[in-house]
């Protein structure tokens, strides 16, 4: 596992990088995606930096060889 950070513009750019990037897009109408931002806004405060929002993220980094 690689831990490092992410960093982004604003909460909404992350919460758009993480909805609008997976499956859960085609699930999710307007108004609940806005919920969605709502409360990680009110949830991620903490992560709210001058500039944008920086956070801790875990990653697994596979690689792969083609024989």
């Amino acid at each position: 596992m690689h831990q490092g950070t992410m960093t982004f513009p604003s909460i909404e750019v992350f919460v758009e990088t993480e909805v609008k990037g997976s499956p859960l897009e085609k699930r999710i109408d307007e108004e609940s995606y806005r919920g969605v931002i709502k409360e990680a806004e009110d949830e991620l405060q903490s992560f709210v930096v001058e500039d944008g929002v920086v956070m801790p993220m875990d990653a697994f980094i596979i690689t792969a060889e083609k024989s």
